[in-house]
């Protein structure tokens, strides 16, 4: 196997591990969330779950990998043949990995997830170019501005 495939299949393997160790998976969008928020929430969440970024055609084609049944022609059959089982309900998560999102395995109660994620949650400040998570309105009437001041509308 070349490099990069070397650092897919072991993305790959650490997605089927997280698969068959944590039963509940929790999606989370992930547009306007800074980097040191996720860091946050990645250490309030340890030892209650896991979360999991990436490129989503890589983790798509990685669950379709896993539902696969290995095949003798396979590169990896040799590592894959003994400890494959079927796991349907990999085929239900697939679909849902579209945007901007990411996964959070977990064991216990999705509760205390939430409570986590919701108390982190922190109102973002707007930046031309991206749409606002709730419908915005102004209303029709005088801006106080004269016609030469108002290109940005």
């Amino acid at each position: 196997m070349s490099t990069k495939r070397q650092l897919k299949y072991k993305y790959w393997e650490r997605l089927w591990n997280l698969c068959e160790n944590y039963k509940q998976v929790l999606i989370v969008s992930c547009d306007n969330v800074g980097a040191k928020l996720l860091q946050q929430i990645r250490v309030e969440l340890r030892g209650v779950g896991e979360i999991l970024f990436g490129k989503n055609t890589l983790i798509r084609k990685g669950l379709m990998y896993r539902m696969k049944k290995p095949a003798a022609d396979d590169e990896d059959y040799e590592l894959r043949k003994d400890n494959w089982y079927e796991m349907p309900e990999l085929a239900e998560l697939e679909p849902l990995v579209r945007g901007n999102v990411g996964l959070i395995f977990c064991k216990g109660d999705m509760g205390k997830i939430l409570e986590v994620i919701e108390n982190m949650t922190v109102p973002a400040e707007a930046k031309s170019g991206t749409l606002a998570p709730i419908d915005v309105t102004i209303p029709a009437g005088p801006t106080g501005m004269d016609p030469g001041q108002t290109s940005f509308f």
